[in-house]
């Protein structure tokens, strides 16, 4: 057991996220800084990171509690994380890219780039969650074997039968994903690993994000956790090479920032492919979905038409909330498993809103 971690975290989280910020920028965002720390609290996470974009610009982010428990290493707003399944948000955008240049079509069957799948689904079915392959069973989101080419990671599922005819269902899943990685190697000639660097990550001026190998040293790499029986313990080992582009992406809440900022400021994707990450899909039939393309649709507390993706994996739970026409965004990660946290995100997204006014012009991003 973690003896001892929670006094600790309470301790840190006050001076991560007002000690370093000026005066000014500790009065603006100490609603928001209050509100997620409660929310750290009632999710049961040593450690969490919030990062805000208020007008396309990282205006505020923070740390509160332990990144990592047992070496009290205090979290930051750029504390790197498993961001589980946000990692579909830039495979979508990858594959968007290669649709920009005219290299595939939305409506291309999959099997065109992946060969020896033998399912006819489209990519535009995958991205919206209606191509009917199936998602985990129970206990294959719990990966500890390494995967060193796609044909290998697909094996466990490209050859099982599809939940419902392509196009007339919707069901969410991590492995129709994964095929993407097919995609955007066959397509581009790269490796999904430079081709990601080269037209997302810089483009994006990101940092902190890449694919997640556990041998790896990442600076500021928050520790993973989960709870059995109200009692703290270390998250088991896992290798997340079976589903990179599904859900095997680490990133800080800065960069996932960075990133909303980039798809409205066009540096990713054409307009016509961001409409398409902001329009509701449908199925054949015309009925509209809550997914778009790489997405997932709705509404906030205010009214707002929001576009946003959380994610749970081993250890992690993550949201990432956009209001493109506001140019506003909200990230928040968690070192801790707990599922679908978009209640609690959200409760630190409408403090933001109701503590802030307009950000001033060239006022600097406090963390």
């Amino acid at each position: 057991m973690i003896a001892g971690w929670a006094s600790r975290a309470i301790a840190l989280s006050i001076v991560v996220s007002c000690g370093l910020a000026p005066v000014h920028a500790q009065d603006r965002f100490a609603n928001v800084a209050r509100v997620s720390e409660e929310v750290r609290i009632e999710l049961g996470a040593p450690g969490m990171s919030v990062a805000v974009a208020i007008d396309d610009e990282l205006v505020w982010s923070s740390g509160f509690g332990l990144a990592d428990v047992e070496n009290d290493v205090a979290a930051r707003g750029d504390t790197v994380y498993r961001i589980a399944s946000i990692s579909k948000a830039f495979g979508a955008t990858a594959v968007l890219q290669l649709v920009d240049q005219g290299k595939v079509q939305l409506d291309d069957p999959v099997g065109n780039y992946v060969p020896g799948f033998p399912h006819r689904v489209t990519l535009r079915q995958i991205m919206t969650h209606t191509s009917g392959i199936r998602h985990y069973r129970p206990g294959e989101n719990v990966s500890t074997i390494r995967f060193n080419t796609l044909a290998d990671a697909i094996g466990i599922f490209k050859n099982d039968p599809l939940m419902f005819p392509p196009g007339t269902r919707t069901l969410y899943s991590t492995y129709a994903y994964n095929l993407l990685q097919g995609v955007v190697e066959t397509v581009s000639g790269m490796r999904l690993d430079a081709y990601l660097a080269s037209n997302i990550y810089q483009r994006a001026h990101l940092t902190d994000t890449r694919q997640e190998y556990p041998e790896q040293l990442v600076h500021h790499r928050a520790g993973a956790y989960e709870r059995k029986d109200h009692e703290l313990r270390n998250a088991p080992y896992v290798d997340n090479s079976i589903k990179w582009l599904g859900g095997g992406l680490i990133s800080s809440a800065e960069d996932l920032i960075r990133f909303n900022i980039a798809l409205n400021q066009g540096r990713l994707v054409k307009p016509a492919s961001l409409k398409l990450m902001q329009t509701a899909g449908t199925l054949n039939d015309g009925t509209p979905i809550e997914y778009s393309v790489g997405w997932e649709l709705g509404t906030d507390a205010q009214g707002n038409q929001c576009v946003d993706k959380y994610g749970s994996g081993t250890g992690v739970s993550a949201y990432l909330m956009r209001i493109p026409d506001q140019r506003f965004a909200v990230a928040v990660l968690v070192n801790v498993s707990h599922g679908n946290i978009k209640a609690f995100a959200r409760r630190i997204a409408d403090a933001v809103f109701r503590s802030t006014g307009p950000r001033q012009a060239g006022a600097p991003v406090t963390r």
